[in-house]
């Protein structure tokens, strides 16, 4: 992460402790965690085509499933258009499904949620 102090601006620490950066964070940069964070972006951007690629295939893969299973009770939220979407994410409702029902069914086999985090504290 880079914090851009424009001049003249003061910010409260919010970490205490070391002198690290002028005095605004306290600990030692973590040089390995940095290294293999360079190496990991390096690998997915040689490999970031095919990546997409298997993940609109899984995402239409579960789609389809869903369709199999609840037929036209599946309702794709969103945008329809593909330059819209993310290859990853698949957002949908589906009448007359109860969503902490449908979770505790799907257990650990889909990473699944029934809303945003932004909205912790109730299912949507």
């Amino acid at each position: 992460a880079c914090l851009f102090v424009k001049r003249g601006i003061r910010l409260p620490n919010f970490l205490f402790g070391g002198g690290q950066e002028q005095g605004r964070r306290a600990g030692t940069e973590n040089v390995l965690l940095i290294a293999g964070i360079g190496k990991a972006a390096e690998v997915v951007a040689g490999e970031l085509d095919s990546l997409a690629e298997h993940m609109w295939s899984m995402r239409s893969r579960l789609l389809e499933r869903l369709r199999t299973a609840f037929g036209s009770r599946v309702s794709v939220n969103g945008p329809q258009d593909r330059s819209r979407l993310l290859p990853n994410t698949l957002s949908v409702s589906i009448e007359g499904v109860k969503a902490g029902e449908l979770l505790a069914a799907l257990g650990d086999k889909v990473a699944a949620s029934a809303g945003a985090a932004c909205h912790s504290g109730g299912a949507t």
